[in-house]
């Protein structure tokens, strides 16, 4: 085949009238007069994301993090403008930076779709002991290049995909890899000594050595791109242009749906397992704010109680109420069940511990009250005479505690 067939002209290219699986070396061979022909093109449709992905490395930390979401719509609504730059280079069609932008953003949300439903269905593979999974993101791993290049509808490009792949299993899985070794040797050596000599020869920081290895990134998509479209149009070529049937599509069908399924599932418990222990400390946190908050009312009840009575503090906390706390759900702690309804409630169910017999001239490091024991689950809160609250892991007979 004649690489120089494969610019951007407006020859028919004789890939599409391919009959036979493309060996490697061809797949490699042919990409590359695609790459080498029409570069400027293809570069111009990347240069956007090099140019983003380039100026978030010289953001802030936090700033890179809020940039995120833009740098990966961006790379996915660039790599939709690649397949269809690549897709109308080998149909002999002109490939165009506006329209390859327009199309990106088109097609983006329906592109987000196929790609959520291949992970999905990959990851509900996955749980059925590991090989499903492997198989199945081999099966839909055309779906994306179906719903871009076909048309097809979500569901329909995975179908679609399942069909290309079937009895090319191994070749789908095996030629891109083989070729993205080979590609990723080519482009990342020679800029893995260009980063060398720019770093510790010309002893650039490390920030501005950065575009170096974005221009790598680049060349790496656009030629991953490259081999996919060309690999998808070979097996369509093979195939048929035609779609699945209902009934032919019916199987796969259920696969997909039931893999799908198992997929959501397992998302949604792994994030309900994140979010149910945060939600969970959150709680606690919130409970022992509020109990911190009750300590120092009961120690500020105490003082007010002991400039009464000759500065001693009560016997029990049930002296403190009504006249000095004239709330009930002071002594109760946020994590306790007991409820307190009555001033006799106080010295039998209060969720804190007092320690009598203290007055204004103990020792300020001195506990006059702390939460009960099993209320946390870390450690409780502690008052001491001074009227200060701390939180501790650990309680010793040193702290002037007694049991509980």
């Amino acid at each position: 085949m004649n690489n120089e067939s494969l610019s951007a002209s407006s020859e028919p290219q004789e890939t599409t009238q391919t009959k036979e699986l493309m060996g490697i070396g061809e797949l490699l061979k042919t990409s590359w007069a695609v790459i080498k022909n029409n570069i400027a093109i293809l570069l111009g449709i990347i240069a956007l994301y090099m140019v983003v992905t380039t100026g978030i490395e010289y953001l802030p930390v936090i700033f890179q993090l809020f940039a995120l979401p833009v740098t990966i719509i961006i790379s996915l609504i660039t790599g939709i403008g690649l397949i269809f730059a690549v897709n109308n280079i080998l149909e002999g069609n002109p490939a165009d930076i506006r329209e390859s932008y327009k199309t990106g953003f088109k097609k983006f949300f329906p592109y987000c779709w196929v790609i959520a439903l291949v992970c999905l269905a990959t990851v509900g593979g996955l749980l059925l002991l590991i090989i499903p999974g492997i198989i199945f993101g081999v099966w839909f791993s055309l779906a994306y290049l179906v719903r871009i290049i076909e048309g097809t509808g979500s569901t329909g490009a995975l179908k679609r995909s399942k069909q290309l792949v079937k009895g090319n299993w191994w070749y789908v899985l095996g030629a891109p890899l083989v070729c993205g070794i080979v590609y990723g040797i080519c482009i990342y050596a020679p800029i893995g000594v260009l980063f060398a000599i720019f770093k510790f020869g010309v002893k650039l920081p490390t920030k501005l050595c950065t575009p170096i290895f974005q221009i790598g990134t680049a060349l790496a998509m656009v030629a991953s791109t490259a081999v996919y479209v060309l690999m998808f149009r070979n097996l369509r070529d093979i195939k048929g242009t035609s779609v699945v049937k209902a009934k032919q599509g019916k199987g796969i069908g259920v696969i997909i749906v039931t893999c799908i399924l198992l997929g959501v599932l397992f998302i949604g418990g792994m994030f309900a397992g994140m979010m149910i222990p945060a939600l969970s400390r959150a709680r606690e946190m919130a409970r022992r704010t509020k109990c911190i908050s009750n300590l120092k009312q009961i120690g500020l009840g105490l003082h007010m109680y002991a400039q009464d009575n000759e500065e001693k503090f009560p016997n029990t906390l049930s002296a403190l109420y009504p006249k000095y706390i004239s709330t009930l759900d002071i002594f109760k702690c946020p994590a306790q069940k007991e409820k307190i309804k009555t001033k006799a409630d106080i010295d039998t169910k209060a969720g804190y511990k007092y320690i009598s017999g203290l007055s204004e001239d103990s020792p300020s490091s001195a506990v006059v009250a702390h939460t009960k024991k099993g209320y946390f689950k870390r450690g409780r809160n502690v008052l001491y005479v001074d009227g200060h609250v701390e939180w501790k892991k650990k309680l010793t007979q040193s702290l002037n505690l007694r049991s509980n």
